[in-house]
């Protein structure tokens, strides 16, 4: 970050790549750890702790390379760079409320009640990949979303994937 910082001449440009690159790498972390199947309570766990560990360095990457006294750090940063810092936290945060879902041991009807309460924004696709995650059957998966929908879950639509093809997807799903 603090060469590509170095590269562009305004910080305008820079803010703009922090943007895009923080789209790009979420949206394909994300895809890689909702393709993981049947992950156990401590592949949830250590999934949680990968991912906080992960949203901790995108929040950093605006500032990295940069000094207390230089002009465009400080309180002076963090205002630049508020939109950043929200998209990011906002996503990361959505990701570890789903794997928190995935490591709880509940019947359906209390996953439902607590999907409803930790992911306020959630929908119907969210709980399938939450489902699928913790491997459910088909057969469950429907009896549970049949149960979300008359618990006042919204339908969602199936989330597009980047097709990003990664290794680490299946890393955690037998711990």
């Amino acid at each position: 970050a603090p060469r590509i910082r170095e590269q562009l001449s305004q910080e305008a440009y820079f803010r703009k790549f922090c943007d895009d690159f923080a789209d790009s790498f979420v949206t394909r972390f994300q895809d890689a750890v909702f393709r993981c199947k049947k992950v156990s309570d401590m592949g949830a766990q250590q999934l949680l702790l990968d991912v906080h560990a992960v949203k901790s360095a995108l929040l950093q990457l605006p500032t990295v390379g940069t000094r207390p006294s230089d002009s465009d750090s400080g309180a002076n940063a963090g205002a630049n760079f508020s939109h950043y810092t929200k998209r990011v936290g906002a996503e990361m945060q959505r990701l570890e409320v789903i794997l928190k879902l995935v490591g709880m041991q509940l019947e359906p009807s209390i996953l439902v009640d607590n999907f409803k309460t930790l992911l306020v924004t959630g929908n119907s696709e969210d709980l399938r990949m939450v489902l699928e995650m913790k491997g459910f059957k088909k057969g469950d998966i429907q009896s549970t979303l049949r149960l979300a929908e008359q618990a006042g879950v919204p339908k969602g639509t199936p989330r597009q994937t980047s097709g990003a093809g990664s290794v680490s997807a299946s890393l955690y799903t037998n711990l």
